[in-house]
This record gives structure tokens, sequence and C-alpha cells, in this order.
């Protein structure tokens, strides 16, 4: 697991955002020389703590950055839009792409890290987790909006096709 305080020299912290859904709750961009890595961690309350025995539990998930201007458009004009928009049509789930021989999916979640909570789960078939076979980010559009989040997922595509 990445030590947010002192990463390799290979990795750079982008930004920090806290979680709209709790407040001991932080996700860390960070840009790698060929992928971008969510970093989240969430402090554990007294009881969590006692059960775990931990006070904190974090977890990563990374894509790479070649498939970035293909996410943000995946989400912005599919998902985000109305099909009389230009948008995805409404019986469409998810979309699937593969970028430097990993998977990616792009979801829609209607119960996005809370009922009712509309959003995007961000699917990379080809990194296993601890549980499953893949990994796999939640980010409801409050986040991707209000936190300004896919302006700054923008901001790193446009700096890597520039690049």
């Amino acid at each position: 697991m990445l030590d947010i305080n002192n990463l390799p020299s290979e990795y750079r912290l982008i930004k920090t955002f806290p979680n709209y859904f709790g407040p001991q709750k932080l996700m860390h961009i960070i840009e790698g020389k060929d992928s971008l890595i969510f970093f989240n961690e969430s402090k554990l309350n007294e009881a969590q703590q006692a059960f775990l025995k931990k006070s904190v539990i974090q977890s990563t998930f990374s894509l790479p950055l070649s498939s970035l201007d293909w996410v943000v458009d995946v989400i912005e004009n599919g998902f985000m839009k109305l099909p009389s928009e230009g948008g995805l049509s409404a019986d469409t789930r998810h979309v699937k792409n593969s970028f430097d021989r990993q998977e990616l999916k792009v979801r829609f979640s209607p119960n996005c890290l809370a009922e009712g909570e509309k959003g995007i789960t961000l699917i990379n078939l080809s990194i296993p987790d601890d549980v499953s076979s893949y990994t796999e980010l939640q980010l409801p559009y409050v986040s991707l909006l209000a936190q300004g989040i896919l302006a700054e997922l923008k901001r790193i595509a446009q700096n890597y096709k520039n690049a």
C-alpha cells in the first residue's frame, strides 16, 4: 500500500478530496508515469477499531492514464446526458474498453455509496483486490461535480494528451 506522506519519486500527489459522504474519509489522486491512482483512506470509529484491530482502512484503484480521456467522455457525454442530448440509451448500464492491456468498465450506479445517490463505478477488470478478481471505485455525481473531481480528471487527461 502506498504511503501518501512518502511517495516514491515516480508518483506525484495531484489532489486530495474529502469524501462527500463522511468527514473521516479522504480520496487522494496520485499520478504515476503511466497510471492514475485513487488512494482512499477511511478513519474508523472506536467500535470499528476495536472490531477490526486497526484505525484506518485503505484501498487503491488505478487505471492507465491513456484511458482517462475515454473515461471522462463516457461519464460526461454518455451517462450524464439524456439520450435526447446525445447520451447513452436509458438501458445502457455499462461501457467497456481496453487500454494498455487493462480491461476497464464504466458503470452507471443508481445507488452509489448511498441509497438513491446516482453516480459512476469505475472497474478495472485486470487488477484484483483482496476479495475479488477486480477493483472498483464509486464516484457519486455530487462528488464528480460539486467537489470538482470530474474537472480534475479532465485537466489530468488534457495534460496527458499534451505531454
